[in-house]
């Protein structure tokens, strides 16, 4: 059987091949991170008044995601929503009063596939009537003794400061329940 002869002027030169995988992996990205939908801008003006002796709180995430990661929060042991993309938000509204919330982490790498759920700890808040709080979910990326060196830790909560939760907010996309006149598209 005759060898095959390759083409030489047909083969990509190092510099060429890592700028198209460069090119690749920034359009894999900018697709990945696509999200429609409302931002949250566009609906705050839509969102309802609080009922008296309720509180509100957000729960948000401005820290980018890997792919197949997601945040799914409870509050007093009850799931109220997730969030699959980085840039999400959502509100809850709660009785006034003491409240657990909770975030677990779910998906990403094989390792956290074999885990499962990373564990996280719980924040206890407590709510004024008519207040409105905001807490944000976040990882920090560990070291493990398992088979993927690196991995996404469990999820922490954090209160944020109400100057800088308006900031975050206004770069989010709205995943809340359906708001009047507000599109999902």
């Amino acid at each position: 059987m005759a060898p095959v002869k390759i083409d030489e002027s047909l083969l990509l030169s190092r510099s060429d091949f890592l700028r198209l995988s460069i090119f690749g992996c920034l359009a894999g990205m900018i697709t990945g991170c696509a999200t429609t939908g409302p931002t949250y801008q566009d609906v705050a003006k839509q969102i309802p008044p609080l009922n008296p002796g309720y509180a509100r709180v957000y729960l948000y995430c401005v820290q980018a995601l890997d792919s197949g990661n997601a945040f799914q929060f409870l509050i007093d042991d009850q799931v109220v929503g997730g969030i699959i993309k980085s840039f999400n938000c959502f509100y809850v509204d709660h009785v006034a009063g003491d409240c657990k919330v909770t975030v677990q982490r779910r998906g990403g790498s094989l390792a956290q596939q074999i885990v499962g759920t990373w564990p996280s700890k719980d924040l206890m808040l407590h709510l004024v009537s008519g207040e409105t709080r905001y807490v944000q979910a976040e990882t920090e990326m560990v070291v493990t003794e398992m088979l993927i060196p690196w991995t996404s830790a469990p999820a922490r909560l954090i209160i944020t400061d109400p100057d800088q939760a308006v900031t975050d907010l206004s770069k989010c996309y709205y995943v809340g329940p359906p708001l009047p006149g507000i599109s999902k598209v």
